[in-house]
């Protein structure tokens, strides 16, 4: 299938996380969408890796990668912690349901422009040729 497609598919199916919690009629939905939810996120870190392995030189790979890693841990906890202020805050202007409905679907927003911006990387994987054959050994 490819990296791209994957990540693009992982990243856009990330965008229905918010939605789900901010419209979900009893907590048997959530559990029940969880299930795909933990697919894409298997399907989407394996394609990550797969597609910094391709980009990145091989000198690079290991402080490359960590430094992904790195920004992600941080951007999840600076999101995390802004959404808990910008949630407290709307919970206390609008009430709890109407609150946490407008905080999440901000993450949602931010989401899908995250999302968006996977759709302008480049296909790394390579395509066998037609005169190519697969060989096992």
């Amino acid at each position: 299938m490819g990296r791209k497609p994957l990540l693009v598919l992982f990243r856009f199916t990330l965008v229905s996380v918010p939605f789900a919690y901010a419209f979900a009629p009893s907590v048997y939905v959530l559990i029940g969408i969880s299930a795909f939810w933990g697919i894409s996120l298997a399907l989407g870190q394996a394609s990550m890796t797969a597609y910094l392995i391709d980009v990145i030189p091989e000198e690079h790979r290991g402080s490359l990668t960590a430094f992904h890693n790195l920004l992600m841990g941080i951007t999840s906890f600076f999101g995390s912690l802004l959404g808990g202020y910008l949630s407290g805050y709307t919970i206390s202007l609008f009430g709890l349901t109407l609150g946490l409905q407008i905080v999440y679907m901000v993450s949602m927003a931010g989401r899908g422009v995250g999302a968006a911006a996977h759709l302008a990387l480049k296909e790394t994987l390579k395509k066998p040729s037609q005169g190519d054959g697969l060989v096992f050994s």
